[in-house]
């Protein structure tokens, strides 16, 4: 027996099924090696065209059976609707190119009973949900806040951004700021922490490629260990943000 994730981000069994954009074979079968099924976006075509499959721009799920996509997704629709969704759609086609912040619509992060994000970019449905819901939202000058965002538990988390990682601290979040550079996003000078890896289990992450490789690699490995958190990587192959990924499904 399966079920949705309770809270997002944050599964508490085996996660069984997960929407991920990647076109990278290598990752894709990587994921797929823990028994992890997974539906794929379809390219956004109101974002750069480098980033548009990143599920982290088209995509967010505050929690069980509910879900918030892009318009430009409703190729998805069918499918979560076949798993018991509650599916909202967002945007209005024939939008023009969004470009950042414009894009960072759905770049936001639920952590307990916080939404972190840039508040003059998320979805106004994304910011109803907080309200009605009783989320607290946290605003960060970073737009691409779940991008920059490696969630590890419900209390801590890792990120390559000051404003967020200020933000964390005073909220009284666990945190710790690694340096940019080190991971890979074909076409920009760098991507970022939270778009190259995420949690498959209770305290388990996977990297997409090496982050033995990391500038800060000790630094995470101290910082996972403190939090009882187990990782695997994919070995031999460069770190790459994909746009990270949404786990749905887990194991009851």
């Amino acid at each position: 027996m399966n079920k949705f994730l309770t809270n997002p981000n944050l599964p508490q069994n085996k996660v069984k099924l997960i929407i991920c954009g990647s076109t990278d074979k290598a990752i894709l079968n990587y994921i797929k090696s823990f028994g992890i099924e997974i539906i794929e976006t379809v390219p956004n075509d109101t974002v750069d065209f480098r980033i548009a499959n990143h599920t982290d721009l088209s995509v967010f799920h505050p929690g069980q059976n509910k879900i918030l996509i892009d318009y430009t997704q409703t190729a998805l629709y069918d499918k979560l609707n076949e798993l018991g969704m509650n599916v909202t759609i967002c945007g209005t086609e024939n939008a023009k190119i969004r470009k950042y912040p414009e894009d960072c619509s759905f770049n936001c992060v639920i952590l307990g009973n916080r939404l972190l994000g840039k508040k003059n970019s998320i979805e106004r449905k994304i910011l109803d949900f907080a309200d009605n819901h009783n989320i607290k939202l946290v605003d960060v000058n970073q737009g691409y806040t779940k991008c920059s965002t490696l969630i590890v538990n419900e209390n801590a988390f890792i990120t390559d951004d000051e404003s967020i990682y200020k933000k964390g601290i005073i909220c009284g979040y666990d945190c710790i700021k690694i340096s940019k550079g080190s991971v890979n996003l074909s076409g920009f000078d760098y991507g970022f922490i939270g778009g190259c890896g995420g949690l498959i289990d209770n305290n388990h992450l996977i990297f997409f490629g090496d982050i033995t490789g990391h500038s800060d690699y000790d630094i995470i490995k101290t910082f996972l260990s403190k939090h009882n958190c187990r990782f695997e990587y994919l070995k031999d192959y460069p770190l790459i943000d994909i746009g990270g990924f949404v786990p749905l499904i887990e194991e009851s």
